[in-house]
């Protein structure tokens, strides 16, 4: 589906239900894609996709078409999905200080045997790098498009697109 128009955008903005529910089919497989790639969980992902919904249709009215929606999107997706990330990482932080040593080898033990899945590999990277490689090997992106969604000077892009590829490589060839 190609990216709505401006006027219907603009509709949206103004409260329109039938012109949001437009760019919600335009854009709701990507958002749910890029943020269950993020935190990895689909009842996470599936909440935090209606989160980000609910912000564009608050959000739509201070759209500025500076970039294209699509960008906007994204960095509405990403920020949503790294704030869930966060509280995700704050909740099992407090369930293993509450856990005995035993629930934390447990843990440990789990960890290691999904390591081979996909969103293992990519949570062993830092979360810039991470966020980069998502956006670019899984959603497509261009560089220029990671570099306006996430606000980030392109050769900081390059940059970590190159470290995550090298940390990735570095686990592979371990194994």
């Amino acid at each position: 589906m190609d990216e709505p128009s401006t006027d219907i955008i603009q509709k949206a903005a103004k409260g329109d239900i039938d012109a949001f529910g437009e760019i919600y089919r335009a854009f709701s497989r990507l958002v749910y894609n890029v943020i269950f790639r993020i935190v990895g969980s689909k009842e996470d992902a599936e909440e935090l996709t209606q989160e980000v919904f609910v912000s564009i249709f608050q959000k739509l009215g201070q759209f500025q078409f500076k970039s294209s929606i699509k960008t906007w999107v994204y960095r509405v997706a990403v920020n949503t999905a790294l704030t869930g990330k966060q509280k995700q990482n704050r909740e099992k932080e407090k369930v293993m200080e509450l856990g005995s040593a035993k629930r934390v080898q447990d843990q440990s033990i789990k960890s290691e045997i999904t390591m081979e899945s996909i969103s293992d590999l990519l949570n062993v990277l830092p979360q810039d790098q991470r966020i980069c490689l998502i956006l670019r090997s899984m959603e497509g992106l261009s560089y220029q498009e990671i570099s306006d969604t996430l606000q980030l000077n392109l050769n900081t892009v390059r940059t970590r697109l190159k470290r995550a590829r090298e940390t990735l490589i570095g686990i592979r060839g371990r194994n």
